[in-house]
């Protein structure tokens, strides 16, 4: 289990875009990834759904394909 901040320097980028990864994202990541007022904590599965969302992640990135991406497995 890791942190934000493990997450964050992982992959390179700010709270915002993990942020905007978790909401974008929400229905692919464990309920302790989402919770609210809560310290987030990340499963690995976690830490694969970003690895994924990382790897096809661009300056106007598809939602959508990402989403497929997920889906697939």
């Amino acid at each position: 289990m890791q942190t934000e901040e493990f997450l964050r320097n992982r992959f390179g980028v700010d709270r915002d875009t993990i942020s905007k990864w978790r909401y974008e994202f929400s229905k692919y990541l464990s309920p302790s990834a989402i919770q609210k007022d809560k310290t987030r904590i990340y499963t690995e599965s976690d830490i694969r759904v970003f690895d994924l969302i990382y790897e096809y992640w661009e300056d106007n990135p598809d939602y959508e394909n990402i989403r497929i991406m997920l889906d697939s497995g």
